[in-house]
């Protein structure tokens, strides 16, 4: 049968349209993006080679010098970094030295080991009494921990020098 009356055909809902709009968004983008990442790859991978080339073409017996002098350089800051972390000790105990040696005593030969919190020095004096005036004053002193004093002799003109070792509490050493 012919139909007199045609007929408008069935459009779908909006909706459906607008998924569909939206979905050719997304896939020409996905494909846009894929091409532009493969080209910033092409380029890295690129620029990556090109840099190990001239690393390679760098590596002249100068620059290696240069290299293992920079190294030793490096080692050698870390040491002075090490040296200058200990600092504390070493004027925390010559301020102590400083405010406490009896005006009688006279040291010399300091050995400073930070890490032990020890001080090692040589002193001389008169009189057996100034050395036990200044045990006695560190003793008395809470920032020391230990007082040891050895190796006493009396040269020909009358000098009385001994060793003694100072041992700090660690509180005292890492503030």
């Amino acid at each position: 049968m012919v139909e007199i009356i045609p007929r408008s055909k069935a459009r779908p809902p909006w909706w459906i349209n607008a998924i569909l709009i939206t979905a050719l968004v997304f896939l020409a983008a996905a494909i846009g993006g894929k091409i532009v990442l493969r080209i910033a790859v092409d380029n890295i991978s690129r620029e990556i080679e090109d840099t190990k080339q001239r690393i390679v073409d760098l590596k002249t017996s100068a620059n290696e010098e240069l290299e293992t002098r920079l190294l030793g350089y490096q080692a050698q800051l870390r040491n002075f970094n090490k040296i200058f972390s200990q600092r504390y000790l070493i004027s925390k105990a010559l301020d102590l030295m400083e405010n406490t040696i009896h005006p009688e005593v006279i040291y010399s030969d300091f050995l400073v080991d930070a890490t032990e919190g020890r001080i090692q020095a040589t002193g001389i004096t008169k009189s057996y009494g100034a050395i036990g005036e200044q045990l006695l004053v560190f003793n008395n002193d809470a920032r020391i921990k230990r007082v040891e004093t050895s190796n006493y002799s009396r040269d020909k003109d009358g000098w009385i020098s001994f060793r003694l070792i100072l041992d700090f509490y660690q509180t005292v050493i890492n503030k």
